[in-house]
């Protein structure tokens, strides 16, 4: 989450989504970072949905698209549509909270860098104040109620 904060900073981007498609379920969940994402997700799919935080460290919602998973077909349409049918980003006083990645200045984030030391040469963000390491952890699945 984090990453996609400063990326849409970094890029001066205004809204940034990231589609999570599982293609043997047929099957697809939208990463939402911000009030804009949420704002034009429930635009662009308004059957779709808002499951929860993605975390319960993260600011991150997810909305499950459904069977939803290509993005010539079912994505780009769907939100293109929206802002040609007038979609307006949502103001700060618009009673959505807004969230980290107004909060904090580019210089902050760092640089993205590839490991030397991992053969997969994996990039990994350094000096930001922004993105803090955490210890390795076990990754589990997240459970979603159908």
């Amino acid at each position: 989450m984090p990453e996609m904060l400063i990326c849409k900073k970094e890029r001066g981007y205004s809204c940034l989504f990231l589609a999570i498609v599982n293609i043997v379920e047929m099957h697809s969940y939208l990463l939402l970072c911000g009030p804009s994402e949420v704002s034009l997700a429930q635009s662009a799919f308004p059957d779709a949905p808002l499951v929860d935080k993605a975390s319960k460290d993260s600011e991150a919602i997810l909305m499950d698209l459904g069977s939803r998973v290509s993005r010539k077909k079912d994505f780009i349409p769907a939100v293109t549509a929206s802002i040609k049918k007038g979609w307006v980003q949502p103001s700060s006083t618009s009673g959505m909270k807004r969230v980290m990645s107004e909060a904090f200045d580019v210089e902050d984030a760092g640089t993205l860098d590839v490991d030397p030391n991992d053969p997969y040469g994996r990039i990994q963000r350094s000096n930001s104040i922004i993105v803090k390491k955490r210890p390795s952890e076990k990754l589990q699945p997240m459970q979603v109620e159908a």
